[in-house]
């Protein structure tokens, strides 16, 4: 394999611009394919981390539950270093991202049929809430293969000097893919839900000042007359009047019965804003129990209120699930068009050749994998079963009763973390005995064995990783460098889209995706560029806490936001990007230490076990997030993800850096 790499660079054309001649004689411009491969990368793990939590939010599901499933989605990037080798020796790098590019599509449309499921229950959870997590599963890992597959190709399918060139590329086309996830398709559920509803309404609130006559209201439009039986939103009223300083409620409900399983979503927004007027709840939820009750709305009008005026406030209501699905139709639409596209136009490069030569099938290394990932996992579910039992509180299920139960949030908490203890310890276990003097020679036995029979050598791999200098210390920082962040990133969807009686801060979905998308993903870019010039001058081990506090300090942002709930888009809007730019910078410190855990032999491997334990330090934190911050309320939360940076940072100034690391004439 390394002699088809310096082949592959030897053939290096003079224009980074075109492609080198493929198998079939084609020179194919790495402009061609480049962007479309990592804008399909960046997609899907955005699509998995961060949408399926605005989706489920929307949907009603709890924060706890939603977030400890899709915290345990991590899982395949977590171990996916594992079958990586199977990647390196079966099939070709070409073959395996565009396979998987066409799986995720099939995953991506078959979740769309998911989330219209009804809401009947199974085990104490939705039936299409269980239903799409399993599919996520199935996108989780073809989504990791594809990492380790597309990683691959690029580096066998470009010359260094292409590689170099387009790796700023790469990166740009993987946030493009993040802002459009996060931006035009969040944006298009929007809109499906707002077609799929009935007609909108619109009421006025007239603002007094003292002294001042009310303003009438002008281009109000007036409610459109319905048809028996056509759904449709009542309002108590098309105007009222408030005084400065004073507060009236309006009632909103439904005209018809929406149906049995169906929940229908109420948004109110404001079409001519008036700073001094403020109205909460701003999203209202109706099923067939309670769309015939009258739904209150606060109106306030602020006493700082200095000439009277006008706001009016548009209604509408539509089909949540099927805006999702829309969304979801049309990510697996792209996911097959491109993965089409690549069948067809990504080079079959010379250099991605599999060497067939005393080679297992493939179902006997595979087996060899799955045994080795299995055995630790057996080890701790088989330890928490016998705790489970001998304290008689084994149910049905692990973790699904806790979203059902009607106990206190703080007894839910507790026995939630009890149970993930209970699994997470043995399980650790199972992984350190590998290591222990005394008994690795029993344990390594075992993964010797599945090594062997294998033929891919990760023993090797996995025992010069952990031979490395200070490694412990160097994965504790991995495993908790990213400890109040992760909490903070699963739990900003529900933040910012919750109504204020929640904690929320009330943004609509539109706003929402724009700020996550355009301005949370720009100010991220420069974020980067000013860290890749920070530690290219000085070195990371002279500028690591710069970096740490641009990382950290900015997510007091959100403790301000929790106690203030500013209704301003443009403060709201302007801490997301500060948070976003800190972050930017602050991602720069964590990715320099697992590039310098991985020099020496195995660099493309052990690099893949640093991300796996990054991985590992997503899942972890992410899965008890929901259920700390019911327990706490978003206050006490943003705050206890404040104290949460503190263990990572106590590491710092542990780690073997080299003064010279990272500046540019060491790079």
């Amino acid at each position: 394999m390394a002699e088809n790499q310096q082949q592959a660079a030897g053939e290096e054309h003079h224009s980074v611009h075109i492609g080198e001649p493929d198998t079939r004689g084609r020179r194919i411009t790495p402009w061609a394919w480049v962007p479309s491969v990592n804008f399909l990368q960046g997609m899907q793990y955005i699509l998995v981390t961060q949408m399926f939590i605005i989706v489920f939010y929307t949907m009603g599901i709890p924060n706890s539950t939603a977030l400890f499933w899709l915290g345990l989605l991590s899982l395949p990037w977590t171990i996916k270093p594992l079958w990586g080798p199977l990647i390196d020796k079966y099939w070709t790098k070409r073959n395996w991202t565009t396979t998987m590019q066409l799986l995720v599509g099939a995953a991506l449309l078959g979740s769309a049929f998911t989330v219209l499921l009804p809401d009947a229950e199974v085990f104490g959870l939705p039936a299409f809430f269980i239903i799409t997590i399993l599919v996520l599963f199935l996108v989780a890992f073809a989504s990791a293969t594809h990492d380790i597959a597309c990683d691959g190709y690029y580096m066998l399918a470009l010359s260094e000097r292409q590689q170099a060139f387009f790796v700023g590329i790469r990166s740009t086309a993987f946030r493009v893919g993040w802002i459009f996830t996060l931006g035009p398709l969040v944006y298009q559920a929007d809109i499906v839900q707002k077609i799929t509803g009935p007609t909108p309404e619109y009421f006025a609130i007239q603002a007094i000042a003292p002294d001042s006559s009310p303003v009438e209201p002008e281009g109000l439009p007036s409610s459109q007359p319905r048809s028996d039986g056509e759904q449709g939103i009542v309002v108590d009223s098309s105007t009222i009047a408030v005084e400065r300083g004073e507060s009236a409620e309006y009632g909103i409900r439904l005209a018809q019965d929406p149906g049995a399983d169906k929940t229908i979503t109420v948004v109110l927004k404001e079409r001519e804003k008036v700073q001094e007027v403020t109205i909460d709840p701003k999203v209202l939820t109706f099923t067939s129990e309670d769309w015939q009750t009258a739904k209150p709305v606060t109106v306030k009008v602020d006493g700082k209120l200095k000439e009277s005026a006008t706001a009016i406030f548009q209604i509408t209501a539509g089909n949540v699930a099927l805006g999702w699905a829309v969304v979801l139709v049309t990510a697996g639409l792209i996911y097959f068009l491109l993965a089409t596209f690549h069948r067809f136009l990504l080079p079959t490069a010379k250099a991605d050749a599999v060497e067939t030569e005393d080679r297992p099938p493939f179902h006997i290394p595979a087996l060899a994998v799955a045994a080795t990932i299995l055995v630790p996992f057996l080890l701790g579910y088989t330890t928490y079963r016998v705790i489970m039992v001998q304290q008689d509180t084994l149910g049905p299920n692990i973790f699904g009763a806790l979203a059902s139960s009607t106990e206190a949030a703080d007894v839910k908490l507790y026995s939630f973390l009890y149970k993930l203890t209970a699994i997470l310890i043995p399980t650790s276990l199972g992984f350190v005995l590998f290591f222990v003097p005394g008994l690795k020679t029993v344990t390594r036995s075992f993964f010797r064995k599945m090594s062997d029979v294998s033929r891919i050598g990760f023993v090797d791999v996995f025992t010069t990783f952990f031979a490395k200098e200070k490694i412990a210390v160097v994965l504790s920082f991995i495993l908790l460098y990213r400890l109040g962040e992760i909490p903070l990133s699963s739990l900003k969807a529900p933040f910012l889209l919750g109504s204020t009686d929640t904690g929320g801060i009330n943004m609509s979905l539109s706003e929402f995706a724009f700020a996550n998308s355009v301005i949370y993903v720009i100010a991220l870019i420069v974020g980067g560029l000013f860290s890749g010039w920070l530690i290219s001058t000085f070195g990371l081990k002279k500028i690591i806490w710069i970096l740490v506090a641009f990382m950290h300090l900015p997510n007091l942002g959100y403790v301000y936001m929790s106690y203030a709930l500013p209704e301003s888009l443009v403060i709201i809007n302007g801490l997301i990007g500060f948070e976003a730019f800190g972050y930017g910078v602050g991602l720069s410190a964590f990715l320099m230490v697992m590039i310098m855990a991985a020099k020496g032999p195995y660099k493309t491997a052990h690099y893949a076990l640093c991300t796996g334990f990054m991985a590992l330090g997503v899942m972890i934190p992410q899965m008890p997030s929901g259920f700390i911050q019911e327990v706490l309320g978003y206050q006490k939360f943003f705050v206890l993800v404040m104290i949460l940076i503190i263990p990572g940072c106590l590491l710092i100034p542990f780690l073997p850096i080299d003064p010279n690391f990272g500046k540019r004439d060491e790079a």
